[in-house]
Parts: structure tokens; sequence; C-alpha cells
């Protein structure tokens, strides 16, 4: 999951935001957000500000499922929700 997030911000997700703010004010934000990381490039930018918070919500998102799938196992075995 993580690694499809990386090759779709560098490709789709970073471009898409160059439409609104340049490049630099992008950069910019992340070396704001993650001040010990000394973000200068799009690749910094995938690597210390997205992959993180991309790894963190594949974790929370696993956790929330598993949850929610244990309450929900009988009622989606018997095939109906009523």
């Amino acid at each position: 999951m993580t690694i499809v997030a990386m090759i779709m911000n560098y490709y789709v997700l970073i471009p898409m935001y160059q439409q609104f703010m340049p490049l630099e004010a992008i950069v910019a934000a992340a070396d704001a957000a993650v001040p010990f990381a000394g973000i200068d490039s799009v690749e910094k930018v995938i690597w210390f500000a997205t992959t993180p918070f991309n790894i963190i919500k594949g974790i929370v998102v696993c956790v929330v499922t598993y949850i929610v799938y244990r309450y929900l196992a009988p009622v989606l075995k018997q095939g109906r929700l009523y």
C-alpha cells in the first residue's frame, strides 16, 4: 500500500497540487511540517513527509478493520443484515 502511495504521490498527486501552488511552496510546506529532515526536493517530500503518514494510515486502517470485522463476521457469514 505504501509503495503504491509513493508512486501515486510522485506521478499523480504532487503534479496535481502543482496546478494550485508552485512546487517550491509544496516543498517548503513539507519542510515546515518535518523540519528535522531537511526536505529540499520532491523525492524527500515523498520519503520523509508522505511515506510515514501512509505507513501510520495503513496500520490504523488494519486495526479498525480487524475490530469491526470481529463484530460483523457473524452477520456477514449469515448472509443477511436483518
